[in-house]
């Protein structure tokens, strides 16, 4: 039997469950930010501003400098991240010690998978469409662990989850 002071200690370490709602509401507005920016080919000129840059390389390489941009790329790539951490990291409804064990065999599967993909990334893929996965792969392991982890919890609460997968 599981030790409720177990759970309340690594508890405090997820968001509130509403937190999940907040998250599905901003994943798919990144989807969508990134749909129009990537998959339309689509740049508002309402969102060209000044940023400050760290580093920036566009015809020239600047340091810690006000540089102007484009921001949809970043405003797409922020919401889905947040989103999809929030909906990774958040409780459920009623949070349950053996909900850890089902987290860390999605983390796991999550990793295994991102880094197969990264592997086979170095082996098949070139030029700017390495560049291109290994963008989409920063999304890739909360993308895989949030399935992973809803594909699992599906299961267990059917009670049909193999017995090798525990």
């Amino acid at each position: 039997m599981e030790d409720n002071r177990t759970l309340t200690g690594i508890s405090k370490y997820l968001f509130p469950h509403y937190f999940k709602f907040i998250g599905l509401v901003l994943a798919l507005a990144g989807a969508i930010f990134s749909y129009i920016r990537f998959g339309l080919g689509i740049k508002p000129d309402f969102l060209d501003t000044k940023v400050f840059a760290i580093h920036a390389v566009y015809f020239k390489t600047s340091y810690f400098t006000h540089i102007s941009n484009n921001i949809s790329e970043e405003i797409a790539g922020v919401f889905l991240l947040a989103g999809l951490f929030f909906i990774a990291f958040s409780k459920e409804k009623t949070e349950s010690p053996h909900y850890w064990l089902l987290r860390l065999k999605a983390l796991l599967i999550a990793v295994y998978l991102n880094t197969a993909i990264v592997f086979l990334a170095f082996i098949f893929i070139y030029g700017m469409s390495f560049a291109a996965v290994m963008v989409i792969n920063l999304f890739g392991l909360l993308v895989f662990y949030n399935i992973a982890y809803f594909v699992l919890l599906y299961l267990n609460k059917r009670n049909s989850l193999p017995a090798s997968i525990l």
